[in-house]
């Protein structure tokens, strides 16, 4: 076996036993020989342990490492570290490199010593090995620059990396569970030129398991986040203006993990004119978090005595410098293109509100205190409809940004109103402003399962509020029966859940049922949508522990 081997071959296998020979085979076959072979069993319960196990009594160039499951990422660092080679390549062990593969990377990064990177375009093939298409991936460093902060530019198992530069960068980070290749390719790329060569070198195998799509969520999260990262970084190095274009207000109470996820996705905005005033409603004190994030845009107030979400957007709106005013709850996030797609169309000037699509994220709690996302729903409605906001707050106050100058005219927050105050505001703002609709999802609302974002003892208040609004703005529904008939249908709607005492979560059930009635009654395509996002929440930790304990 090799000293000094030119490339060091690295994989990760956890009960890998259906492919894992083809996989293997594929290396051993390469036109290049001057390689080593580091694979990590990673605690496989299959016959994964006996293949490799023979596999290195017939080659010399693999080295097998058994271990207790630790993890993808983990693994992967291991090997690495293990690695002897001047240049580090990727093998997936359900996955074929095609003969010349190798060859031709090493002959590429040879000849271009100022790339750390090269990946290959990849044949996609379906669990029975036919193929079902291609990729198109920009090739140059330029083209990958341009595309990778928005989407991943390279099959993971294609790559094939200076370790020199690995070393610099750091490997694998591992708090990431899914999209761990993508932050590393980011952060390689901010240091160092990347590329894809334009020859199909591996075969993707294309898994439909039921994990990959159960942990479909978490993946976009976790690639969410890298692309956050990535903008922060490169954010750091932009010269700040002195008077921000928008100011974003964030009132926070008692919930400072939630309240750092949700600095840092306005952070990780791609349009960087802004402030972000954070009101700490006399909470848990976050002063040494924001200090955490170094950046002198974040302004930290605070109440000596708790005043409600109004009191703090207020305190918030006082203090804010920006032309346009956004705002963003502590347990909600932006998507990176939030400020830049709201803003530039506002700048137009033909709108002086603007709202983008929000998703709704359904968070269950796992037993290690962490939340995870088990699925997505779009409940708020699309169009605007100021006559609607009559009788139902239909898009989340997250999604607004508004022109300063607006508040003139309509008003701050109701400091008298300690639910619905958003909705109040959008009722005032949305009699004198029409508001630009922007049909791009730009950011998330997230309820946890936990109860954590309503409980029992609001419903009362809910109620009671609902009517004082209703009755606030009679003026605008007199004359308009059909207004009324839904104002009543709501206030019936909700005294139910107050009555029935309805937990969040069988609420959630009641309107997802209702709307799969409504589906089955036209044949609407949504059935299967709405009949898994009931199955996924009723198979959740969460609502497991909730049925058994009935609370």
């Amino acid at each position: 076996m090799f000293e000094k081997p030119k490339v060091s071959v690295v994989m990760s296998v956890y009960n890998g036993e259906n492919y894992l020979s083809s996989a293997i085979d594929s290396i051993i076959n390469q036109t290049l020989t001057d390689f080593e072979f580091v694979i990590i069993n990673d605690g496989s319960i299959d016959g994964t342990p006996e293949i490799l196990n023979e596999c290195k009594k017939k080659e010399p160039r693999i080295r097998v490492f058994h271990q207790e499951n630790m993890g993808l990422v983990k693994s992967l660092n291991k090997a690495i570290s293990l690695s002897k080679g001047a240049y580090i390549a990727r093998q997936d062990p359900d996955d074929i490199s095609l003969p010349e593969r190798f060859e031709k990377q090493v002959k590429f990064l040879d000849q271009n010593p100022d790339i750390a990177l090269v990946g290959t375009v990849f044949q996609v093939n379906d669990e029975n090995d036919d193929a079902v298409g291609g990729t198109k991936i920009p090739l140059s460093d330029e083209q990958i620059r341009t595309h990778l902060i928005s989407s991943n530019c390279f099959g993971h198992g294609t790559v094939m990396i200076r370790k020199s530069c690995l070393e610099e960068t750091g490997a694998y980070d591992e708090s990431f569970k899914y999209a761990q290749d993508y932050d590393l390719w980011l952060r390689l790329s901010e240091r160092f030129k990347v590329s894809n060569l334009n020859e199909t070198l591996y075969i993707w195998r294309r898994r439909n398991d039921a994990a990959s799509v159960r942990n479909k969520y978490e993946q976009e999260e976790y690639a969410r986040i890298a692309k956050q990262n990535a903008l922060i970084r490169r954010n750091k190095k932009i010269i700040k203006t002195k008077l921000p274009v928008v100011s974003v207000i964030v009132p926070t109470f008692n919930r400072p993990e939630m309240l750092k996820e949700a600095v840092a996705s306005i952070l990780g905005q791609t349009y960087q004119s802004f402030e972000i005033i954070v009101v700490n409603d006399a909470g848990e004190d976050v002063e040494k978090l924001i200090e955490g994030f170094q950046d002198e845009r974040i302004v930290y107030l605070k109440h000596e005595q708790n005043k409600g979400l109004a009191a703090s957007r207020n305190t918030g709106i006082a203090a804010a410098k920006g032309k346009y005013i956004s705002y963003l709850d502590d347990d909600d996030i932006f998507y990176p293109d939030h400020l830049a797609m709201l803003i530039n169309n506002l700048e137009k000037g033909n709108y002086k509100v603007a709202f983008p699509k929000a998703y709704r994220a359904i968070q269950a709690i796992l037993p290690d205190g962490k939340r995870r996302t088990i699925t997505k729903d779009v409940p708020y409605k699309e169009a605007f409809d100021k006559e609607f906001f009559l009788v139902e707050n239909y898009i989340p106050i997250i999604a607004i940004v508004h022109d300063r100058s607006c508040l003139d005219k309509a008003g701050s927050f109701d400091e008298n109103l300690k639910v619905f105050e958003d909705w109040d505001f959008l009722i005032r703002l949305s009699r004198i402003y029409d508001f630009l609709h922007i049909p791009e999802f730009t950011c998330e609302v997230r309820i946890r399962l936990d109860n954590s974002n309503m409980t029992f003892s609001m419903w009362d208040k809910f109620l009671k509020t609902k009517n004082e609004i209703y009755t606030k703005y009679e003026q605008y529904t007199k004359n308009k029966p059909h207004i009324s008939e839904l104002q009543n249908k709501s206030v019936a709607n909700l005294k139910g859940m107050v009555n029935r005492s309805e937990s969040f979560v069988e609420i959630l059930f009641a309107e997802k049922e209702a709307e799969m009635r409504e589906a089955l009654k036209g044949k609407d395509a949504r059935i299967k949508q709405l009949q898994e996002f009931v199955d996924k929440v009723k198979n959740s930790f969460f609502y497991k522990i909730y049925k058994k304990f009935q609370l």
